[in-house]
């Protein structure tokens, strides 16, 4: 928001899903409507973006521990996390470097990860499977299993107090061969769902604090199937009590195959197990008999969420495609909608989603050069996704095949919905935690705050007063988005130095081990450079603040703009790579960023049509990709609506 009354201007972006090929798309501005506030939120229209505020955006994760083992917050072993309202209070389990297991508990009243506790017991030597699954009762007695593959017992050990994480009874044993815990606490019963020694989908429960446990119940069994070996199933507790299930089963013969999506749920109210249409199903379910989701080859479950109305949604991958689809009930039957493109990889579930409303929902996953959690989001029932930001950069945890792994917490608070931890083992890593509301002040990495958003490579960046700081040496760098084409704008301030060890730099680079192949020299000029060094497009000196842009088009053309003007076209050096974002400062004072703004960029731009005639309106919600406005200086702005008026784009 810039300029003096009655000339104020204001810069107002849209978010359009899409432009047809010479084509147009109408949009709307509403205006005159007194008590309406503002949309301001950065983060939802640009790739990247920044205000150098001192407080913590939501581009950052916390980081729970950096004593964590691959696969140590697993999907297979759910939940590891629970958000008890009662006690505003996130219990968090995850494996330790030596396969042990760890908890502790996120105070959202303090804002504290604390109290981390080794719970101690068996330790499943050198594999995944021995990530732990975390059950609260009605009581507010914990519970956590673990230690269990294939043929090595389910450990169980329960808090000694009521959501006391620090003291725990010795340990027990649930059951002789399983894995795979599942925990949800439903009909006044704990109730543990594993893969027993057939390799079956059972469960177990128990109505009096664990003293005494039910036989097992087997809910699955297809033993029948060619060269079957097992099932590999996702339970879930739905808002009103019922327990949601999904499943697929493997072969024996390498290489190994994974069949089909399978789903039952248990009618709490009605005590009996049922396909989505209210078939009553009689235990063990067989292939013949199952409620058949989606048929294919391979396939992997990445998630299940049930919303208020008691609708599941099944995220899966499948091979055929590699893509990530979301099946759902629709019509009286299963409908099958793609969420976004991804290689398949047998075993690795490592992203999650969240269902918000029986409309919005969300997916977190690894970009696909798996350095950056990116956020997915449908408005439509999940029936179309699209790229909505990156939540965070470098993955807490790299795997030999594929990034962190994903998990969400069950019923979760928004200020930590989501886990991440090292992938496949053997790797190690940190644990870490990000909600869309999130606020965190303990993170022991971050030696200033934007640190979840940036990597220091040398000096001593620091904030003040909503502006980035850096002086002499001082280089930091961050990776936002791998696409070719991309534009970036900022506002920057530089003294006016002279000599030849002095120079600041800012612009995309494509790998801090080479040359830098765009930069602008706020005090010599605006040019790009080779990775060789060979430089081109020297445009003016410039001195003080002004606004700098760079677009770059693919490996076509870079376009440099100064203060909103076109200073030059490059269609020489243009790298066609990945380009993250760098500033860089030598010299004695200091290089002033304000903001930073990057986006994708196409050429030519959109065109703008003429405004249509102005129209009345009594009704009118902005919100979402309609239309946003950011301010980049966390001002305020109040926007009067009631009029419209339609333009083309």
């Amino acid at each position: 928001l810039e300029g003096n009354t009655p000339n104020r201007k204001v810069s107002v972006f849209i978010e359009v899903a899409s432009i047809p090929a010479s084509g147009s798309v109408d949009f709307y501005m509403y205006y005159g409507k007194s008590g309406d506030a503002g949309e301001s939120e950065g983060n939802d229209s640009f790739e990247f973006f920044d205000d150098f505020s001192d407080s913590k955006t939501s581009v950052s994760w916390a980081n729970v521990s950096t004593d964590a083992y691959g696969n140590g917050v697993y999907p297979p072993q759910y939940p590891p996390a629970i958000y008890v309202e009662s006690q505003n209070k996130t219990y968090i389990i995850w494996q330790t470097l030596e396969c042990g297991r760890k908890i502790c508990e996120y105070d959202h009243s303090s804002k504290l990860f604390q109290n981390e506790t080794d719970i101690g017991g068996y330790h499943l030597t050198g594999d995944g499977h021995g990530a732990p699954a975390l059950g609260i009762d009605a009581d507010g007695y914990l519970y956590v299993f673990y230690g269990s593959h294939h043929n090595n017992p389910q450990y169980y050990k329960k808090s000694l107090s009521p959501y006391d994480v620090t003291s725990w009874s010795n340990e027990l044993t649930l059951v002789s061969r399983a894995t795979y815990p599942q925990v949800f606490y439903t009909d006044n019963k704990l109730w543990v769902f594993y893969r027993d020694a057939a390799t079956e989908w059972v469960y177990k429960t128990t109505s009096d604090g664990g003293s005494n446990w039910s036989a097992p119940t087997e809910i699955t069994d297809f033993s029948g199937l060619p060269n079957f070996w097992s099932v590999y199933a996702r339970t879930t507790k739905a808002p009103n009590g019922d327990i949601h299930m999904v499943w697929l089963w493997r072969d024996s013969v390498s290489p190994y195959s994974y069949y089909n999506i399978y789903y039952a749920y248990y009618d709490i109210s009605e005590g009996q197990w049922k396909k989505r249409d209210g078939t009553v199903l009689t235990l063990p379910i067989t292939e013949v008999n199952a409620d058949k989701v989606f048929t294919g080859d391979d396939t992997w479950i990445w998630g299940l969420e049930v919303d208020a109305n008691n609708e599941p949604y099944i995220l899966f991958a499948y091979s055929g495609d590699d893509t990530l689809k979301l099946a759902k009930w629709k019509n009286n039957d299963w409908s099958v909608f793609d969420v976004v493109d991804r290689v398949f990889y047998p075993s690795c579930s490592f992203g999650a989603f969240k269902v918000d409303s029986p409309t919005t929902m969300r997916l977190l996953m690894p970009s696909d050069d798996e350095e950056t959690a990116r956020l997915y989001k449908s408005v439509d029932e999940g029936e179309n996704w699209n790229f909505n930001k990156v939540v965070g950069e470098h993955l807490p945890g790299k795997s030999y095949k594929h990034g962190a792994g994903f998990q969400t917490v069950y019923n979760a608070n928004s200020e930590l919905e989501f886990l991440f931890g090292p992938a496949d083992y053997p790797n190690t890593g940190i644990v870490a935690a990000w909600g869309e509301a999130c606020d965190f002040t303990h993170d022991e990495e971050a030696p200033y705050p934007l640190t979840g958003k940036w990597s220091i490579i040398d000096g001593s960046p620091f904030i003040s007063g909503g502006e980035l700081h850096l002086d002499n040496d001082a280089r930091i760098s961050t990776k936002t988005w791998t696409g070719n084409s991309t534009a970036i704008r900022f506002k920057g301030e530089n003294p006016n130095e002279t000599g030849s060890a002095v120079y600041s730099m800012a612009g995309l680079y494509d790998n801090l081990d080479k040359e830098l192949t765009f930069l602008t020299y706020f005090d010599w000029d605006v040019r790009s450079r080779t990775a060789a060094g060979s430089e081109k497009t020297t445009i003016n000196q410039y001195n003080g603040t002004h606004v700098f842009e760079i677009r770059k088009n693919a490996n076509i053309e870079a376009k440099f703009l100064l203060d909103g003007n076109l200073e030059d076209t490059d269609t020489t050096y243009i790298p066609d790579a990945a380009l993250p974002l760098f500033l860089f400062k030598k010299g004695a004072n200091d290089l002033i960023i304000s903001w930073i703004l990057a986006r994708k960029y196409a050429s030519p731009e959109p065109t703008w049509g003429s405004w249509g005639e102005e129209e009345e309106s009594d009704t009118v919600l902005v919100s979402g990709p309609a239309i946003l406005l950011k301010l980049f200086q966390k001002k305020e702005l109040n926007i009067e609506i009631s009029q419209k008026k339609k333009k083309s784009v």
